[in-house]
């Protein structure tokens, strides 16, 4: 990444779909990926295994489920996860997260 990127409003770019998470890559360097999230109520991303991970929920409510437990989540809560333990996010309102993963 050779230039600055500034998005002044997530809320203006974050999109939303029915049955599916909507994503939208705002940096994907090697050693770095920040995602913007958007889910529908009654949407998930299944539980899988990734790098180091981090969810910054923006918006909404739901669950993050990390190695088969379920913790509920909402907006302003971050929940950092390491390397290789399996995760994933179930929305019970319209929930958007941005999604960091590192090297």
């Amino acid at each position: 990444m050779n230039e600055v990127q500034h998005y002044p409003a997530w809320d203006e770019i974050v999109t939303y779909t029915d049955g599916a998470p909507s994503k939208r890559i705002l940096v994907d360097m090697e050693t770095l990926k920040y995602v913007l999230v958007g889910l529908e109520a009654g949407v998930s991303i299944p539980p899988h295994t990734a790098k180091t991970t981090v969810f910054h929920v923006l918006d909404g409510s739901g669950w993050a489920v990390i190695d088969g437990e379920k913790t509920p989540i909402k907006a302003k809560e971050t929940i950092v996860v390491p390397a290789d333990i399996p995760r994933g996010l179930e929305a019970d309102t319209r929930m958007t997260v941005l999604v960091t993963h590192g090297a």
